[in-house]
């Protein structure tokens, strides 16, 4: 089965270093640019990336103040930062982890360890996002369970109470569903 071509957004004020992770990484993924952390923050809201590569420092706003800005959005909390940095010891790893990211590569960097370990992460990413979705989805019918019901119906009642509005729900029943399952099995 081949790989999904996944989506990078590389974020670092030097150009050179922008420069050679695109030159590095472009080849076989979607690589999208930053210069500095308020525009990776707003490419990271308008694209979405799988994977961010996150420099730390930055002027105006550092790598550190950046991953805290996307842990605390609901679309972007999720999304892998690998920060790649000069800054070397274990306390700036150790900060870094900390402050959620996936992975710390230290400059200069080897581009087959870059390239290995974003595929890793991009890999990654891909399986939660596969076991996401089946956990919502019922495996013999393939349409939405119970729980993706449940967390659908919480969201509409919280937009309801925000809005004081009415919601109505219908439950419907399939007869003889029984011998449907007893006929074509259940899932494993």
């Amino acid at each position: 089965m081949a790989e999904k071509r996944g989506k990078l957004l590389v974020i670092d004020d030097a150009k050179d270093n922008r420069t050679l992770l695109f030159e590095i990484l472009a080849d076989n993924y979607k690589v999208i640019l930053a210069k500095d952390g308020p525009q990776g923050i707003e490419l990271t809201k308008k694209h979405l990336p799988d994977v961010i590569l996150l420099d730390v420092i930055m002027p105006e706003m550092d790598g550190y103040q950046v991953i805290k800005l996307l842990k605390q959005g609901d679309d972007t909390m999720q999304i892998p930062v690998i920060f790649v940095s000069s800054m070397s010891t274990t306390d700036d790893e150790e900060r870094g982890f900390q402050l959620g990211a996936v992975d710390y590569i230290t400059k200069p960097f080897h581009p087959s360890i870059v390239k290995a370990r974003v595929k890793n992460h991009l890999r990654e990413c891909n399986q939660k996002k596969l076991l996401a979705e089946l956990a919502l989805v019922d495996g013999l019918t393939g349409i939405y369970n119970r729980r993706f019901s449940d967390a659908e119906m919480e969201k509409a009642w919280s937009i309801c109470r925000r809005n004081k509005s009415c919601m109505s729900v219908a439950m419907i029943d399939i007869d003889y569903f029984k011998s449907y399952n007893d006929h074509y099995g259940h899932a494993l």
